[in-house]
């Protein structure tokens, strides 16, 4: 069971918008409180626009060590603050959300850079040849719990190069 969380101002599986289609594909629950959640494998965290309380960073921590999902999305350039927000949730495993976007004028839809494709799929790609990620932000990996599972191409701006990696935490380290 997939729950959709709503608590904090999500976008809902219910809406009339791309992922309305999923409604007949999966099975799902709407979620008026992540403890409604409790027995949903997967939970979905779709651009958040309210932030996240003490309880609910504290939920959500104990499900992932529960072993569930949760699909944390957002979009490029912090809109809407929701970046920030998903931080919230997504610092203590080790990732934060960029106040920007990824481009890619080589690897892309129609050729739109915001419109991203990659076949860099680490995990869970079993029948998957390329993956598209629009207007995606970059993710910057702050401790050592987390590893990427999609990666953007070599030609992506910024570049997602361990180069690249050295040269945020070089400039991060040389702000303070």
């Amino acid at each position: 069971m997939i729950g959709w969380n709503v608590s904090n101002q999500e976008f809902t599986i219910e809406d009339h918008y791309y992922f309305s289609i999923l409604k007949s594909k999966i099975k799902y629950k709407i979620l008026n409180s992540l403890d409604e959640g409790k027995e949903c494998k997967v939970i979905v965290l779709n651009y958040p626009e309210k932030p996240f309380d003490e309880a609910d960073i504290e939920r959500i921590v104990t499900f992932v060590k529960e072993g569930k999902r949760i699909i944390a999305l957002g979009y490029y350039m912090n809109e809407d603050n929701v970046a920030s927000i998903l931080n919230q949730i997504s610092e203590p495993f080790g990732l934060k959300i960029l106040p920007s976007a990824v481009r890619d004028e080589v690897n892309c839809l129609n050729s739109d850079p915001f419109l991203l494709t990659t076949s860099n799929i680490k995990l869970f790609s079993d029948g998957i040849n390329k993956i598209l990620m629009p207007c995606t932000a970059p993710i910057e990996i702050i401790g050592e719990k987390a590893e990427p599972i999609i990666i953007s191409e070599g030609s992506s701006l910024p570049p997602t190069s361990k180069y690249w990696e050295h040269v945020q935490v070089t400039a991060r380290e040389n702000l303070f």
